[in-house]
């Protein structure tokens, strides 16, 4: 059904970019959606200005990380690459079953394609991908001058190997130096940290953003429960056999949640 499908989609709006969290403390980044949205900007206009197929590489762009709907933002460290590309895999396949045919065997070909690389149009996602992180780890280095940035931007150099993409970083990055720093709401981790104020001294405004950080702990242990009350629904219906990479989801989320509520939690100690 396309309403499965596009609750899917929609559902990324509400899944943190997991890396920004657990490496440079940011309690509130980006969702996947947001990310996902800047990619799929930037493959229209790159594709276009290169003369490649651009409606393609838009489509790879919206596609490629919807599985994390399903599974969440897990970064490289949190799993091996190998069991990552195939938790994703799987869950992809499952989101893109729920569409009729067409689409469904067209946006199949193209998940394909993009994870492959096995084109130009893939090649140039993939890098645009990188490019993205590289150009939020700028904006956010502005926002929080006390983070260390510094691994997103060397990961993100590493995934670029057109030169004309990697002049584009170096603007996007130009762009944001001349921008004063500091700006936008504050983020109660960082405030909790210390690497940025709650703004005009006031301790009330700080209460309420460790009040914040404070729910959003509480969210994640909710949607643990949520997922131990599903294992054990499929336990107790003997279908935990036969739903195996299922578990495997479960198992890869609950770790996520609770890294990243232990993150959280860890901030209002310091």
């Amino acid at each position: 059904m396309i309403e499965e499908f596009l609750r899917a989609a929609a559902g990324l709006k509400s899944v943190p970019r997991q890396g920004w969290i657990d490496k440079a403390g940011i309690g509130r980044p980006e969702s996947v959606a947001d990310h996902s949205f800047a990619v799929a900007a930037a493959a229209m206009a790159v594709g276009d200005a290169f003369g490649m197929d651009s409606a393609r590489m838009v489509k790879m762009a919206l596609l490629h990380d919807l599985a994390e709907s399903a599974t969440g933002d897990v970064t490289p460290d949190a799993m091996d690459r190998g069991e990552k590309a195939a938790l994703e895999d799987a869950a992809m396949r499952r989101v893109l079953g729920t569409l009729p045919e067409p689409p469904r065997a067209a946006y199949l070909r193209l998940w394909e394609e993009y994870s492959a690389g096995r084109s130009a149009e893939a090649s140039a996602v993939r890098q645009l991908d990188k490019l993205e992180m590289g150009a939020q780890a700028a904006a956010y280095s502005r926002r929080y001058p006390g983070a260390d940035f510094a691994p997103f931007e060397e990961s993100a150099r590493r995934g670029i190997a057109d030169p004309r993409l990697a002049r584009i970083l170096d603007g996007l990055r130009a762009l944001e130096e001349r921008e004063p720093a500091g700006g936008g709401d504050p983020d109660p981790a960082a405030v909790v940290a210390g690497r940025e104020p709650a703004g005009g001294g006031d301790l009330v405004q700080a209460q309420k953003q460790v009040i914040a950080i404070l729910f959003e702990v509480v969210r994640r242990l909710q949607r643990n429960n949520d997922l131990d009350e599903e294992y054990l629904q499929m336990a107790a219906s003997g279908g935990a056999a036969a739903n195996e990479g299922r578990l495997d989801e479960i198992l890869a989320q609950r770790k996520e949640n609770a890294a990243a509520a232990a993150g959280l939690l860890s901030r209002l100690e310091q």
